[in-house]
């Protein structure tokens, strides 16, 4: 009992910081505080009550929708609040404490970018090189020999990407090339290769879904999103 109690609470925690990235990432690239103005809707920038900021749940009580305009909520924000929340307790379940504050770190500054590129299509250098930090903190924490194998592929894989944006001119964007060294570093050839392969499949999915229903293609997809969707997947994977 006194492990669901705590594991409950721990999981609203980490929901709690879903919501906060993800205004953390949206407001950065508009040039807006996330410090000291309040929670507002987009629409009609009136303040969110008290019961709605809860993540998930204020978005049931509100019905979706802004109480003051009647906007609708886009539903990406509890479904990331609550994807983040169920990954972030299964990895600081099933892996040692010292390994899941890193990974959890890095799913945390995903969702950052995922809502910077949700937002404007663009996402902050610094947002990259916090995340390089935490890459960089891991390998001095745990020195690996595999850093010089990490270190090549990274560099590898980045100059990939580089050469496909000089043959396609609306290929993957800058950002994203740097985020995905920046993994592939943390990560390694065989799980940068999951991450990429299911981020593509979900693309692939959200087309194949746009197509069914009729709706127009837009001209980009911001590439961030499904990385995030991705990342916990990986370390489950055979």
């Amino acid at each position: 009992m006194f492990y669901m109690l705590y594991y409950a609470i721990l999981g609203l925690l980490f929901a709690c910081f879903a919501s906060f990235f993800m205004v953390v990432g949206a407001r950065t690239v508009q040039n807006q505080s996330f410090i000291i103005s309040r929670s507002h809707c987009d629409h009609c920038q009136t303040s969110i009550p008290t019961y709605a900021l809860i993540p998930v749940l204020g978005y049931l009580l509100s019905k979706g929708r802004c109480y003051h305009c009647q906007q609708s909520i886009p539903i990406k924000y509890p479904i990331c609040e609550g994807y983040f929340a169920i990954f972030s307790l299964i990895l600081y379940i099933t892996h040692p404490l010292a390994d899941a504050v890193f990974l959890i770190s890095y799913f945390a500054i995903l969702t950052i970018m995922a809502a910077s590129d949700w937002t404007d299509q663009w996402i902050p250098d610094r947002f990259q090189i916090l995340l390089l930090f935490f890459v960089v903190g891991q390998f001095s924490v745990h020195p690996s020999g595999r850093i010089l194998t990490h270190s090549l592929f990274a560099v590898g894989i980045g100059l990939l990407f580089l050469l496909l944006n000089l043959h396609f001119t609306n290929g993957i964007g800058g950002g994203d090339i740097k985020t995905i060294s920046i993994l592939a570093l943390a990560l390694g050839p065989y799980q940068t290769a999951w991450l990429l392969f299911l981020a593509t499949s979900f693309i692939l999915c959200h087309i194949i879904v746009l197509k069914y229903r009729g709706y127009p293609l837009p001209r980009g997809f911001p590439f961030l999103p499904y990385l995030f969707f991705a990342y916990p997947l990986i370390f489950y994977i055979l």
